[in-house]
Formats: structure tokens, sequence, C-alpha cells
């Protein structure tokens, strides 16, 4: 057993030292904000405190009256800071892996790090997806968690957990994508909503135009988005 132990070991290493090396290339950026916040009557443009009943979907307890409603008072100020990095591993000019972190924080906050002491989870990732080219296509996949805007954003602006797919055929773009929007119990379908589109998009220089098709497929959720609740 030993021996072919040592064999085994040995096929191994040769296989390591014939593979080829693969060179990746390395780029990053980022930003980094400090501000100053100032705000007062942007609720409801009033000094005076009031309330408003909230939307049964955002009710804290919807047997519980006291917690429909939500205090108004809105008058704060504070300091916050946010930094982006961005770090994008490129294996070749057709395959790349792009990653996107945030760390968020205001300043007095302990839950953001920005207390005595500074120690918080506040790491957050903003976009990692592989971007490549399927081989011998024009078409340009992505997949993973990403920014996505389609029709220059008027329709869909945001990031998503998506696939997408875009063939260049000038003057035209054909955009196919699928983005998982809603999954918490992935065994319970009342709970999941999927949406899928194709678009074309039209650049002939001096006119361009965008046309895009969304189909969303929300089970038995009775809702088309994600909702979250707000505590009184």
């Amino acid at each position: 057993m030993k021996k072919y132990g040592i064999i085994f070991l040995a096929a191994l290493l040769v296989v390591a030292f014939t593979a080829p090396a693969f060179a990746v290339e390395f780029k990053y950026g980022g930003l980094y904000r400090l501000r100053w916040q100032g705000q007062n009557n942007i609720r409801d443009g009033k000094d005076t405190d009031s309330t408003v009943f909230l939307p049964p979907n955002e009710r804290r307890d919807p047997e519980d009256p006291r917690t429909w409603t939500v205090d108004t008072d809105d008058n704060g100020q504070w300091v916050d800071q946010r930094l982006r990095m961005y770090f994008t591993f490129v294996s070749s000019e057709r395959l790349q892996l792009v990653t996107k972190w945030e760390v968020d924080t205001q300043w007095g906050n302990a839950r953001s790090g920005g207390d005595v002491g500074a120690d918080s989870v506040n790491f957050e990732m903003k976009n990692v997806y592989a971007d490549f080219y399927i081989p011998h296509t024009p078409t340009r996949a992505r997949l993973g968690v990403q920014g996505i805007e389609a029709v220059d954003g008027w329709v869909i602006s945001d990031d998503f957990s998506a696939a997408r797919l875009t063939t260049p055929i000038n003057p035209v773009t054909i955009d196919l994508g699928y983005i998982g929007a809603r999954n918490e119990d992935v065994n319970d379908y009342s709970d999941r909503i999927d949406d899928w589109w194709i678009g074309l998009q039209y650049d002939g220089g001096a006119f361009s135009a965008g046309l895009l098709f969304l189909y969303q497929y929300a089970h038995d959720t009775g809702t088309s988005t994600i909702y979250t609740q707000r505590e009184t």
C-alpha cells in the first residue's frame, strides 16, 4: 500500500511541475468618501412629531396595532464614511473575475464600527461575478452578483444576483438575462421571485433606441419587491 502511495504522490508532482503556468493580471481601484449630513422635516415637512400608518407588509407585528405606526421626527445630524475597493483578476482579454467590496461606517455607531474600540463586522460584498466571452462567439457572459442597467437605467438600474448574455450584431446588441430576485427558502416556491428579460439596443450613431421585454414570475408571493420592516 505504501508503494502505491509513493507512486501516486510522484505522479501528482509530475502533473504539478508539467502543468502550464497561467499568468493573472491584477487590477484595483475604488473610492473613499467622508461627509457630514444634517436633515430636518424631510418626511412630513413639520417640526412637530406626528405618526403615519405603515402599509400591511411593513408592520412589525400585523396583530399588534401599536406597531402599525412610525414616528416622523427626523431632525438629526451625523458623519459617515464609505470605502469601496475594486479588485479584478484578469486571466485574459476574454476572461476575468470582478469583485467590489464596501465598508460603511457612521461615526459613533457601534453596529458600523464607529464607536470606541472601532471593531465591528461591517465588511460588505458589493459585486462578485465572472465576466467572460463564450468561446468562438461574440457573446459576453456575466455570472454572479452584479450591477445591471437596462435601457440606460430607465427600466433596470441596481445590483442583482444574475446571469447576463450580450451579443453585439452591429448596429444592434441583443441582451438576455435572468435575475434571482428572491429565494429566501429554497424549499418553498411561495417565497421565490424570478425575472427574465430580453432587450434590443440599437445604436446608429446619431440615433439610438432600446426595447426591453421583462417577465417576472413571483410564484405565490403576492409581491414583486423585497420590503424591509421598520422599527418603531
